[in-house]
């Protein structure tokens, strides 16, 4: 049960519009109505117009050439016909860009725009911007490992290096990041596993070196 709060009607009514106009429908509009009844309760009555939603009429991948053997466009969660959904343009976005990251390409970036004509309102054309940047490797990786409250570590540096399953010198798949994370924590002994870039490393680098550092707790 809760309690009728009217300062919250109106943040509610705002609330549906956002969660429609994130969903393609711009138009949505929502009003409220609150009947109060003799036994102490009340009725609140949201009424919503959805209005037409605006479609994705048509999808522009720039800078994707010669990535097809990938599979990098394949199945995206954004299609022509789609109404404009900015969670779906930002998976589609987030699609691109890991795809890239599983083939090597460490500093991939995609941009993603839309722009809907004023002659046809509901109708939206949506673009993204592939950067891949270079094409990296794992460069060396340094292991620390901090014993339970700061004593010595049962873990040995061989151990961790093999829980990886990546070595030096091999193409950077994001994936296996965090595949390498999970299977340090399924150790049971672990209480953390960070994975850092050196610091010093930039967009244009094609070797990343790695600090894997691990932190025992209690079994």
């Amino acid at each position: 049960k809760y309690y009728l709060r009217q300062n919250l009607v109106p943040l509610d009514l705002l609330r549906l519009e956002i969660w429609y106009q994130r969903r393609g429908f711009r138009e949505t509009q929502v009003d409220t109505a609150t009947i109060a009844n003799e036994d102490g309760t009340a009725d609140v009555l949201f009424r919503i117009s959805e209005g037409r939603p605006v479609l994705v009429d048509s999808i522009g991948i720039l800078g994707a050439a010669g990535f097809e053997d990938i599979g990098l466009l394949e199945d995206l969660p954004l299609s022509v016909g789609d109404a404009l959904n900015d969670i779906l343009l930002d998976a589609t976005q987030d699609t691109i860009r890991r795809r890239l990251q599983n083939e090597g390409y460490a500093h991939a970036d995609v941009l993603k725009s839309f722009f809907i004509p004023a002659q046809t309102p509901y109708q939206a054309r949506v673009s993204y911007d592939v950067a891949p940047g270079p094409r990296s490797r794992y460069g060396h990786i340094e292991v620390e490992i901090t014993g339970e409250d700061g004593g010595e570590a049962s873990l040995t540096t061989s151990t961790v290096l093999k829980t990886l399953q990546f070595r030096a010198g091999d193409l950077y798949r994001v994936d296996q990041v965090s595949d390498a994370q999970a299977r340090l924590y399924g150790l049971e002994v672990v209480r953390s596993a960070r994975f850092e870039v050196d610091s010093l490393t930039t967009a244009t680098d094609s070797v990343l070196p790695y600090t894997v550092r691990v932190q025992e707790g209690d079994v």
